[in-house]
């Protein structure tokens, strides 16, 4: 059959049986959340060849969080302004655009740790010999 001529159900429910299977529901279960047949959601499975094997990867980029999205939002965020609010005489006065430090600043860790710019931790702890020498002269006793 044509894929348009095929009786398909609309994305956002195949995606959310792909979702539900990721984290262990029976088919028996997916189908009466979502209020479907359970044949339907075997049919799903099969045809995305997902027997519990979709990863948080495949998860999120079914929903449409990409590494593409991800990086936008990420470089909005480095640029990221606030209004301050104040109130006078009963009347609110806003700020001009101030720049968001803690916002901006938190976005430019994840940057870094994104790009693995930091040291990974190891939980093994290195030794290192060292050897101290000290030269310690004391006054003649007279």
């Amino acid at each position: 059959m044509s894929e348009t001529g095929s009786i398909r159900k609309p994305q956002s429910v195949q995606t959310q049986v792909l979702l539900l299977n990721a984290k262990g529901f029976s088919n028996r279960r997916i189908a009466r959340d979502l209020q479907i047949h359970v044949g339907t959601v075997g049919r799903i499975l099969k045809a995305n060849k997902s027997d519990r094997g979709l990863t948080m990867l495949d998860a999120l980029n079914a929903h449409g969080v990409t590494p593409d999205l991800l990086a936008h939002k990420l470089r909005e965020r480095l640029d990221a302004t606030e209004v301050k609010v104040s109130f006078h005489q009963g009347t609110a006065v806003y700020s001009g655009p101030l720049i968001a430090w803690k916002v901006q600043h938190d976005a430019e860790d994840m940057a870094h740790e994104l790009r693995g710019d930091y040291p990974q931790p190891s939980g093994n702890k290195v030794t290192v010999p060292v050897q101290v020498v000290t030269n310690v002269t004391f006054p003649d006793e007279r």
